[in-house]
């Protein structure tokens, strides 16, 4: 989620604004246009969790699936901060860049939107209540529902506290550095946090 609302936040300002622009922007394209390709965009993005569902349930498995979309999704970021960069924008790569990162971002967060929760209760190594000893030797019942509500509790604590954080650090990377900063934060949070942990 950090990579998604902090990457997605400086779009509109990207596409509508030239760099003169109040507040500036990139690709100069006006206002009806950064609307439309936002809301394209968010389309994408809920449209194509049936792929990785079918890619999960079908062919090769949640963790594979996921990984495969993470390393697609990264690739988006990659295209999106290298177009973004000043000698890319000066040279018109800026919107063929944004146009084709967009739909690989789209796909690679559809991807793993679509079964990562599921995914996260699967790693529950219990289906029932159960019992367990503490280290005080004091035998207790684990409750398998309070458990699955306590684990997905911390999940969309996480979820939530990293679109706080990167719908607030990436603007300000985009007002002090410039957009490819912020895209590029996104690139490199993908890269340690998906692909690093599983090789």
């Amino acid at each position: 989620r950090f990579a998604y609302y902090g990457g997605s936040t400086p779009f509109q300002n990207y596409i509508q604004n030239g760099s003169s622009g109040n507040p500036p922007g990139a690709l100069n394209k006006g206002q009806a246009v950064a609307t439309g390709l936002q809301s394209f965009f968010t389309f994408f993005c809920y449209l194509t969790p049936m792929l990785g569902a079918i890619m999960a349930d079908q062919y090769i498995g949640r963790f594979k699936t996921i990984l495969v979309f993470s390393l697609i999704y990264m690739i988006g970021w990659l295209i999106l901060t290298c177009t973004a960069l000043p000698s890319s924008l000066d040279a018109g790569g800026g919107f063929p860049g944004f146009i084709i990162s967009l739909i690989i971002i789209g796909i690679g967060t559809g991807g793993i939107k679509g079964i990562v929760s599921a995914f996260c209760a699967g790693q529950y190594k219990f289906s029932e209540n159960h019992t367990k000893k503490l280290k005080t030797g004091e035998i207790v019942l684990v409750d398998y529902d309070l458990s699955i509500q306590h684990m997905y509790n911390w999940f969309y604590w996480a979820i939530n506290l990293g679109a706080l954080l990167g719908g607030s650090i990436c603007p300000f990377l985009e007002f002090s550095v410039g957009f490819y900063a912020a895209f590029y934060d996104m690139h490199s949070l993908c890269f340690y946090i998906y692909v690093l942990p599983s090789l």
